[in-house]
């Protein structure tokens, strides 16, 4: 097992998942009855801290959550998990995201989130001088201002950033975010948004790898990860499980891939490291209780060499 130098920072969203099992997702106006439902959590900056933490590397989740019982419900959650809750802040007048999530019997799930407007506050709480310490900083998509102000104080202090790039309505911010990480990492219609449509291949890659002046990643579920890595291209297959649910395997792609950059992990195997620790997600479920350990994923990275 490494040593980070300092833990990773995971800043965006952290919800409140209600999660419904199907045989099938619906394609049509229809009536359904669920065979479970479960409450739990989920976001990508807070299942990336989760991630961390359940693989031995420190983590601090920085975020906004409402002032109410979801809440402090993830409130308890992260602490639960190992993670440091001192960059959390609540906030009275708007509700803890809520997420509707139908997982069917593959794996495979459809995600209906409420409560953006948190989302829509001004970084000015930050407690950025505590970066200084970071071994790593995370940042997703969902608090556009949040995110910016990570990034440009990480890139200052010469803190490594990653960037969970996922689609986002407005490709001029994502692309700037992109701009400002050390590491971007897109998911595949995140890369097919900024790229103007282009599928994920060698010439695509290196495009955006020159635009944005970045070595860049692109993760497409079980076909594993693409990435430009000076000047070449390097493909990362996914390892092979049986799926109960995909909910949140990219989130903690991105935080174990932090995690090993904290490390000081060579590149590819930090990739791989995160690529065994997002397919055990996907065999494990159950939200951020299926989180695999540290040894699992040493283990499971035989099988992707």
């Amino acid at each position: 097992m490494g040593s980070a130098r300092g833990p990773v920072v995971c800043l965006g969203a952290a919800v409140v998942d209600l999660v419904f099992q199907l045989d099938t997702i619906p394609r049509e106006p229809t009536k359904i009855l669920a065979k479970s439902r479960t409450l739990r959590n989920g976001g990508p900056a807070g299942t990336a801290a989760v991630a961390c933490g359940n693989l031995g590397i420190p983590a601090a989740f920085w975020g906004n959550v409402g002032n109410d019982a979801h809440g402090v419900q993830t409130r308890d959650a992260l602490i639960r998990h190992g993670v440091d809750v001192a960059g959390l802040t609540v906030l009275d007048g708007v509700p803890t995201v809520l997420a509707i999530v139908m997982v069917d019997r593959n794996g495979e799930r459809l995600i209906v989130a409420h409560g953006a407007e948190i989302f829509e506050r001004p970084a000015g709480r930050l407690p950025l001088d505590r970066l200084a310490g970071a071994g790593a900083v995370l940042a997703d998509t969902a608090w556009i201002d949040g995110s910016l102000a990570l990034l440009e104080a990480a890139e200052a202090m010469g803190v490594p950033s990653v960037l969970d790039a996922e689609d986002n309505r407005h490709t001029s911010l994502l692309l700037r975010l992109a701009r400002l990480a050390r590491y971007p990492v897109f998911c595949e219609g995140a890369f097919v948004q900024v790229t103007g449509g282009a599928a994920p291949d060698a010439q695509s890659l290196q495009a955006l790898s020159e635009q944005l002046g970045r070595d860049i990643g692109v993760t497409m579920g079980e076909r594993g990860s693409l990435w430009w890595l000076n000047g070449h291209l390097l493909h990362v297959p996914a390892l092979a499980v049986t799926c109960e649910d995909t909910t949140g395997a990219g989130d903690v792609f991105h935080g174990a891939f932090a995690g090993g950059i904290a490390e000081g992990m060579p590149m590819e195997r930090a990739i791989r490291f995160a690529s065994a620790a997002a397919a055990l997600k996907c065999q494990a479920g159950r939200g951020w209780d299926g989180m695999p350990s540290r040894l699992e994923v040493e283990e499971a990275m035989r099988g992707l060499r």
